[in-house]
């Protein structure tokens, strides 16, 4: 990554620390996962060929979606995984803390790729999601910054977390 881009990243981390995953993590879900179970840096632009999909409509598809990346920004790195991990330590489904080792993070969620630096992004996490909207809005545009097409899934009002499927058609920008 570029100064530029790592300027805007160490930017966001000052703004919004790192914290605690904010539900307890069970033993198998704090196991770190690394590049061989198929994690990598998102945020690097150098990233190996990522499954194409895009996010759930409904809440029944969101249980089958097998296309869903997530996403944990660090106070180190970016990592990113395959949710439907085929992991060498045991994993079969990926969570948030598993990009962690159950470590504090800044934002994390969960992303489809329409193409490499084309994606939805949600800030969807039960552990390291966005706080506020305002930092939900900060990230998207963290993304955008950095070189990525992004359609944002949007903040729910009524329950004040983000959305974790896709409403209406994306907007691109």
């Amino acid at each position: 990554m570029d100064a530029e881009k790592e300027a805007k990243l160490a930017q966001y981390r000052k703004e919004y620390p790192a914290k605690p995953p904010q539900k307890e993590c069970l033993p198998a879900e704090c196991i770190l996962l690394d590049e061989t179970d198929g994690v990598f840096l998102i945020l690097s632009g150098n990233f190996p060929d990522v499954m194409v999909g895009s996010p759930p409509t409904t809440d029944p598809e969101r249980l089958s979606n097998k296309t869903r990346y997530l996403w944990v920004l660090t106070p180190t790195a970016t990592p990113s995984v395959l949710e439907n991990v085929n992991s060498t330590k045991g994993v079969v489904v990926a969570k948030h803390s598993n990009l962690t080792g159950g470590e504090p993070a800044h934002c994390g969620g969960e992303v489809w790729f329409a193409m490499a630096n084309k994606i939805f992004l949600s800030g969807s996490s039960g552990r390291y999601g966005p706080a506020t909207q305002a930092q939900w809005v900060t990230t998207v545009e963290l993304f955008r910054k950095l070189g990525f097409l992004v359609a944002d899934l949007g903040w729910d009002e009524g329950t004040n977390r983000p959305f974790a499927i896709l409403k209406g058609d994306p907007e691109w920008q």
